[in-house]
């Protein structure tokens, strides 16, 4: 049964949404399936209906999936087959987030930022856990325990795969800024020189993260990357927002979030 007839009394805008859903999934299901990680049609199925309903009914995330973690302006969930959902506010710059991987598409970058499929919501979804002090989230960083749930809302879907990320592999990843590792230029153990400003620069603080991203992509990609970040501005590249794609055959360093003042 197509989607326009399984929900006739939807509108416009929410048939348009539905559809992404539905473009979305078999999107995931098809990059499993050539990653050689075959997922269940059924199981595909009933993530539809669950997404659909949300949209439809204006349901809480939480209700449907298990929780992952949150920022400070998304939430995040458990999906299928190592794919990840994050809900995300109105407050998120969430334009700028897709303007800013297309640029990477056409600055020949995409294979450093995260695969990230975006829909928009025609409805406002409540949100659990985000919080709605402005003065907390000035200051999360250093009081993040202090988190409360608040009446912020979520009306965009954000679907990707799930990744290691850098800050939950602490015995592998060597800090960049503490005093012991500073020095310029930064020698990397392929024999790599890059001067010290220049990786400063990106607000990257993982010095692992820096040395596999020169050995899986080249040093010419990282210089590219480094100016990329400094040209739009990105930011908010600490070691929760980068990470490793695992996969059967390699690990690929991968920025999964960001921040940019340019759009």
């Amino acid at each position: 049964m197509t989607i326009n007839k399984r929900y006739p009394e939807a509108d416009t805008p929410m048939l348009t949404c539905l559809h992404a859903i539905d473009r979305a999934v078999d999107e995931m299901f098809a990059y499993n399936e050539a990653a050689g990680i075959p997922l269940n049609p059924v199981l595909v199925d009933d993530i539809k209906s669950d997404l659909f309903s949300i949209a439809i009914t204006g349901g809480r995330p939480a209700d449907y999936f298990n929780e992952l973690g949150h920022g400070v302006y998304k939430e995040c969930y458990s999906l299928f087959g190592g794919w990840i959902v994050k809900f995300a506010s109105p407050r998120n710059n969430t334009a700028a987030e897709k303007q800013i991987l297309e640029a990477a598409a056409e600055a020949g970058l995409s294979q450093v930022f995260l695969k990230t499929i975006f829909i928009d919501l025609p409805v406002e979804l409540p949100a659990d856990i985000l919080s709605s002090d402005d003065d907390i989230i000035d200051t999360f960083l250093s009081n993040y325990s202090e988190f409360t749930c608040g009446s912020d809302t979520l009306n965009t879907m954000i679907f990707q795969p799930r990744v290691a990320i850098s800050s939950e592999l602490p015995d592998r990843e060597v800090p960049c800024w503490e005093e012991e590792y500073i020095k310029d230029p930064l020698e990397f153990t392929n024999g790599i020189k890059v001067p010290y400003s220049q990786c400063y620069s990106t607000e990257i603080s993982s010095l692992t993260w820096l040395q596999a991203c020169i050995d899986t992509y080249g040093d010419d990609i990282f210089g590219r990357l480094c100016e990329f970040i400094d040209r739009f501005h990105l930011s908010d590249l600490h070691t929760g927002n980068i990470g490793y794609l695992i996969t059967p055959n390699a690990e690929f360093p991968i920025i999964l979030d960001w921040v940019s003042q340019y759009y």
